[in-house]
């Protein structure tokens, strides 16, 4: 389920943006799970709540949002936390990688805490296999969503990084990431439509013959 809080107003300037990362991939972000939804097929969502807290966990943990698997890493650990996953280390970026195939889209809700786990203002940034998407969000105390759509299935990493601001170190903090195949294309629809057309042809001959 997601938070039942305020979205980033900061996120609004991501809706409907598209983001061209060189010659492998476009990118739209939105910032609801509405639009997300309206863009993706099959969804599964890795809510954390199988964790049991953990202040510094291991390096990297595999996960699933059911269909889908991915890994979860972090240079100095992974924090756990009941429906929650942190970094051990303020400076550490999270790391997803290792995809199943056919994953299009990604999201999650994003908050940004301080040491002790309170809600804190903060500054995010996001890259794929290197390259940013976007620029830097600003992060208001609360929780929002953001989700990215790939023209092409995700292949390598995702890396959200939590950026040191002048008020001391904040922690980032996903809660409820979703994974998702791609929407078919409206291209493929007639294909569909015709092939279904010419099965139920060839099932009235053969009625017909017997």
């Amino acid at each position: 389920m997601y938070l039942n809080c305020t979205l980033f107003r900061a996120f609004a300037f991501a809706a409907a943006l598209s983001a061209p990362l060189g010659s492998f991939a476009a990118i739209t972000v939105v910032n609801s799970p509405g639009a997300f939804n309206v863009l993706v097929g099959t969804r599964g969502v890795d809510g954390f709540d199988d964790l049991v807290t953990e202040v510094l966990g291991p390096v990297s943990a595999n996960r699933t949002a059911a269909p889908f698997a991915y890994t979860a890493a972090a240079t100095n650990g992974l924090y756990f936390f009941p429906g929650l996953l942190s970094t051990a280390a303020s400076a550490d970026s999270l790391v997803l990688s290792n995809f199943s195939a056919g994953v299009y889209g990604f999201a999650a809700n994003f908050s940004a805490q301080d040491f002790f786990g309170a809600p804190s203002a903060g500054q995010l940034s996001f890259k794929y296999n290197g390259s940013a998407i976007g620029a830097p969000v600003n992060v208001p105390t609360g929780t929002g969503f953001i989700g990215f759509v790939f023209d092409a299935p995700i292949i390598g990493e995702i890396t959200v990084t939590s950026n040191v601001l002048d008020f001391g170190d904040v922690y980032l903090a996903v809660d409820n990431l979703t994974l998702a195949s791609a929407v078919p294309e409206l291209g493929t629809f007639p294909l569909i439509v015709a092939g279904a057309g010419a099965l139920f042809a060839a099932t009235l001959r053969r009625r017909r013959v017997e």
